[in-house]
């Protein structure tokens, strides 16, 4: 399984283990970009109005072996644009196992 190796010049006090989402996310984007098998998605989210906010970017191959660390990107980006747009459906392409996961 790969993982994300990150190291902070700054610890926090009371929570020495934090790594803020947008370092962690930069770190993941580039594991991705090294992979040749990395694979394209796109993830929608639709308001009520009819509205939808496409975003594309990249994974780890979506496997077995890499599913907490795509989960983990995803589910951030989702919640992300959730909290940004609103919305009342999400869709995922290009990811089946990720999807499956988060629709749980």
């Amino acid at each position: 399984m790969k993982r994300i190796n990150f190291t902070s010049p700054i610890l926090p006090e009371l929570d020495p283990g934090f790594v803020p989402a947008a370092l962690w996310n930069r770190e993941y984007r580039k594991l991705a970009a090294a992979d040749p098998a990395a694979v394209k998605i796109a993830i929608t989210c639709e308001r009520s109005n009819g509205a939808v906010s496409r975003f594309d970017t990249i994974l780890l191959p979506d496997t077995q072996d890499n599913l907490d660390l795509n989960f983990r990107y995803v589910e951030r980006i989702v919640k992300f644009m959730l909290w940004a747009y609103g919305g009342c459906e999400v869709a995922i392409a290009g990811a089946p196992l990720v999807a499956a996961k988060l629709a749980e």
